[in-house]
């Protein structure tokens, strides 16, 4: 976050510093309001572009066998373009590559998730699920009995982890 305030800070006086160089070649002809707009569209800009640019940058570091399964769009009123071109703050993804088989039966799988969010560090959840059946549990206490929840037949979790579908 630290650097990307950086980043944007950097940007806005690198555009001021073009405005006020461009106003000197045309000899001070520039209005006095080009030099703050200038640094202030481009700081908007960088903005805007980190925040779509985030998912892909995230997307393409996963490591292999690593599929996202929950993308989530985000809109908000402050920030109204969002309305038409929403983005990704935060997503889910599963860990086909340590995916197993739980107990014996290939009915019952452990399937490892990673949480991804903009601004948090990503955390990470095992949760059961019964390809038989379609449902999904998070495990509980040692010993104890997962509580199976029925999903819709069509949950990217449950497909990607029977069917190694995405």
């Amino acid at each position: 976050m630290l650097f990307e305030l950086l980043a944007v800070v950097i940007a806005g006086v690198g555009a001021a510093g073009i405005a006020i160089g461009l106003n000197r070649l045309t000899g001070r002809r520039l209005p006095r309001w080009v030099t703050p707009v200038a640094a202030g569209l481009t700081m908007l800009g960088v903005t805007v572009f980190n925040e779509y640019g985030w998912y892909a940058r995230a997307q393409a570091a996963l490591p292999e066998g690593t599929v996202v399964v929950h993308p989530v769009e985000n809109r908000a009123m402050y920030r109204p373009w969002t309305y038409v071109w929403p983005y990704v703050d935060r997503f889910v993804a599963q860990d086909r590559a340590n995916t197993q088989a739980l107990m014996g039966s290939a009915a019952i799988k452990e399937v490892p998730l990673y949480l991804y969010d903009r601004w948090t560090t990503p955390k990470s959840v095992m949760i059961l699920v019964n390809c038989e059946t379609g449902e999904r549990a998070e495990p509980g206490e040692t010993n104890a009995k997962p509580v199976w929840q029925q999903v819709p037949a069509d949950d990217a979790i449950v497909t990607t982890a029977c069917k190694g579908g995405a």
